[in-house]
């Protein structure tokens, strides 16, 4: 997976060396019921953010959309299948400009944008 760059409040999660970001998977699992978004789905934890419940979950390998999902660390399987709440982006830069606006990568864009 390719290297991303966070802004606070949200801090990376190395795959390989976090253990958060296995048992953020393993939550994941254990909420998600069979008629919600990602139940079954092959998702790797990719970001946390340190000021609410949402992390950035990779979806695919390789990633083929990213969801931030407010997870409800209930430990349990959730009845209603639009918990926990999920948000879809089909690219990091489009997570980037909802979540991170002051993203360098959101600047960037915007300078892009101006001189178009």
């Amino acid at each position: 997976m390719g290297e991303y760059s966070f802004t606070p409040p949200w801090v990376q999660i190395n795959a390989f060396l976090d253990a958060t970001g296995a048992a953020l998977v393993r939550e994941l699992v254990r909420e998600t019921g069979p008629r919600h978004v990602l139940h079954g789905r092959d998702v790797t934890a990719v970001a946390r953010c340190e000021d609410s419940d949402h992390v950035l979950f990779a979806v695919g390998d390789p990633p083929s959309a990213f969801a931030v999902v407010s997870l409800t660390y209930s430990g349990q399987c959730e009845d209603d299948p639009a918990l926990p709440t999920t948000e879809f982006y089909d690219s990091f830069d489009a997570f980037a400009k909802a979540h991170m606006p002051g993203c360098r990568k959101n600047d960037d864009a915007a300078m892009n944008d101006a001189e178009s």
